[in-house]
């Protein structure tokens, strides 16, 4: 009863310092309601400052968990779906969009490259200018991949019975080519067709890891189908290290006076 009653007169004094009323209230209303805000206030500074930061953590813990779920169920979805293709059919598609490309970003190779496919049909490089520096870089929006073209203006010289089937080649050939222009001239027998020719390279072709290829990426759409069953029918025109070393061999004319003119 003492403690009660000196709260009782505590509160009795500290009424005797203040007016009546306080903003139309009496002020022993105030007093009462004084403690239970002062704790609330209390209690939510401790919250802002201790349970909240414990909160934000343990929420971003789950997010982190989530993530991870997440992306296991991805390569296992990856995973299931490489596991269902025929081994032999996969490996045969690859060497397709590998033999499809240049091997490195060099227009001496595409300069090989035509010049083996004009063995095939009697003509020779008669000329050739590859401008340095000259690769320009196209982003394909249909594709994750960004490839450069490797141009090259070339002069050949052959049989003008073989110059359909000279031109049939090289836009059916592996690497793929294209023919950005092309003129023929005919003098006797023989066809000088002075070409502008593009092959495609991806710089980063090996650097995509596996990790970063949504299934979608992994799983072959039926454009992408109908363009490699298209290009299975191309004949492919390798070039070893070595060949390139060896160089173009250019062709001559023969200085021999024709006895019949």
């Amino acid at each position: 009863m003492v403690g009660h009653n000196g709260g009782i007169f505590k509160m009795n004094k500290l009424k005797s310092y203040l007016p009546d009323k306080l903003f139309g209230k009496d002020v022993a209303v105030w007093l009462v309601w004084s403690m239970p805000v002062g704790v609330m206030i209390i209690l939510m500074l401790i919250f802002a400052r201790w349970v909240v930061p414990q909160i934000i953590d343990i929420k971003g813990l789950f997010n982190q968990i989530d993530k991870v779920v997440n992306e296991t169920k991805v390569l296992n979805e990856k995973r299931v779906y490489l596991l269902s293709l025929d081994r032999a059919e996969l490996e045969s598609k690859l060497t397709l969009i590998e033999n499809g490309v240049l091997s490195e970003e060099n227009s001496y190779l595409l300069v090989k490259i035509i010049s083996k496919i004009g063995a095939d049909f009697e003509y020779q490089v008669s000329d050739f200018s590859v401008t340095l520096g000259d690769i320009k870089e196209v982003a394909k929006k249909s594709t994750k991949f960004e490839y450069q073209t490797v141009p090259v203006d070339v002069v050949i010289v052959g049989p003008k019975a073989n110059f359909l089937a000279m031109i049939n080649a090289v836009e059916k050939s592996l690497p793929v080519l294209s023919i950005d222009n092309y003129s023929m001239t005919i003098t006797g027998d023989l066809a000088t067709i002075k070409m502008s020719i593009s092959a495609y390279y991806l710089p980063e072709w090996t650097q995509n890891k596996l990790e970063a290829l949504s299934l979608t990426d992994l799983t072959s759409n039926n454009d992408e189908l109908t363009v490699l069953s298209k290009i299975d029918t191309y004949k492919y025109y390798g070039v070893t290290e070595g060949e390139i070393k060896q160089g173009v061999q250019k062709f001559v004319p023969s200085d021999r006076v024709d006895p019949f003119y």
